[in-house]
Parts: structure tokens; sequence; C-alpha cells
């Protein structure tokens, strides 16, 4: 295939010209011409002289290797690693081989309007040999452009450059180590049960951790000393004639942050 970008006035086309031995998936060049599929951009068919010639508009879109070189977060690098694998694995909606993806920077470009990734798609079967392959070659490529001293860029080109095969879920959870790990708020309560008062902590409501008691967790030197006996023999028995109120035992008095670590 022959590569080069044609001006017609204000708007600019990436123009891909197959060659005579390669044949054209008639189905991909339709879903691709007529389906708004996210992260492709939109084919212009376009034979001429007996040749299939495919168009891509590109006019409003930035070359993702100029966006690369203002990338100064790991997590932007991680935004778009994670979008071209979302493309990647979301083809098969549309039936479409990944085969027909161009893995290289070159041709790959950012829509700042929405911060998407957008690539091309050929439909032609003599695009890419090794999908897979390919992919893990281009993300190393695209990582490896990146000029920041992260210990977790470094651990995603190393695993990415190794002659071994990878799943994506593997890749997936390299590049999330370039996120930053958000540590969520540690909720203690005093609780009154039985003539005792002790501490009940766990995380925030919705977190899906089960919150337990400091008595349960044993009275080992490393753990939170969290029970405090309180002796109220004194005051029950000045009480003897009274009922106990259910709230005063078993209610909630009050919440207490403690710091994370101490967690």
């Amino acid at each position: 295939m022959r590569y080069d970008i044609e001006k017609i006035g204000k708007e600019n086309y990436i123009r891909v010209i197959s060659n005579s031995h390669e044949t054209r998936d008639e189905f991909a060049c339709n879903m691709i011409s007529e389906a708004d599929i996210k992260g492709l951009i939109k084919l212009y068919y376009a034979p001429a002289n007996g040749t299939d010639v495919y168009k891509y508009r590109v006019t409003d879109l930035v070359p993702l290797e100029r966006f690369m070189e203002g990338i100064q977060d790991p997590q932007m690098l991680g935004d778009i690693l994670e979008q071209i694998l979302c493309i990647y694995e979301n083809l098969g909606e549309y039936i479409l081989k990944p085969e027909g993806l161009m893995f290289s920077k070159k041709f790959m470009y950012m829509d700042l309007k929405d911060c998407e990734v957008k690539m091309i798609y050929i439909p032609a079967d003599k695009n890419c040999a090794d999908a897979e392959m390919a992919l893990r070659v281009l993300l190393l490529d695209i990582a490896s452009s990146v000029n920041l001293c992260v210990p977790a860029i470094d651990s995603l080109t190393h695993y990415l450059s190794r002659n071994e095969v990878l799943s994506l879920m593997v890749i997936r959870s390299l590049i999330a180590n370039l996120y930053p790990i958000e540590e969520e708020p540690v909720i203690v309560s005093e609780v009154k049960e039985k003539k005792k008062t002790f501490f009940r902590f766990g995380k925030a409501e919705g977190s899906g951790i089960k919150k337990a008691d400091a008595r349960s967790s044993g009275s080992h030197s490393d753990n939170l000393e969290m029970d405090v006996a309180i002796n109220n023999n004194k005051q029950n028995s000045k009480r003897s004639g009274r009922k106990k109120d259910k709230e005063e035992n078993d209610g909630i008095v009050g919440n207490i942050n403690v710091p994370h670590y101490l967690y």
C-alpha cells in the first residue's frame, strides 16, 4: 500500500492506495464508511482507475506524535494506551478484524475536542499479519516516546519489550500502575455495648469492605488498641429501678477520623 496526504481546499485527507494484489473487504468498507465507530476515522471510499483508494478526513485532528510531545503526566499516557486497547477490543462488536487497524503512531490522531484517540482502519486483507504483536509494538513505541522518569513507565516498557506472550489483562494491569492510588478514608465509630465501650472501624460506606471491631482482631502489639473498658458498676447500682436505654447501650455515639496510617 501507498500513503500520502491529499489537500482539497481547507480539508486534509490521509489517502491510502492499495496494490492490485490486495483484496478489499466489502463488508468492512461499508461498515467504516456508514457507521459511526468510536475511535475510528470515517472512511471515504474513492476508487480510481480500477484501484482501491481509501480516504480519511483529518482536518480537525492533531497528529498523535505531536500531541505526545506535550505529555507531562503518566496518567495522560495511561489514558491514551487504554483508549487504544478499547478501540482494539470494540472492533468485534462490528464484526471487524483487528488486522485492519493501522498500528503506527504516524497515522494516529487526537481529537482535542473530546480528548479521544483516532485510528485508521483499512478494509483490506493484506494490512497486518499479526494484530496482537502489532498492538504490543505500538504500545511500546508510544510509551517509550514519553520523556518521563517514572518507574511505572519503565516497568511497562520492560514487559512490552520482552519476548513473551502478554494478555490484554496483563497489559491493562501494567497500564493501571500509571494512575495514582487513592486511599479511602477510614471511619471509626464509638459503640457502647454491655458495660463496655469499643470502636468499630472500616472503610467508608459503599466501599464494599465489611466493618469489623477491634476486639475480634486480637491484641497483638502491631494492631491498633481499640478496646477501652469502662467500669460502670457504680452508676448501674444507682439505676437499679430504671430500665436500660437501648439507644445508650447499642447506639452509635459519634464518628472519629483516624489517620490512614493507623488503619
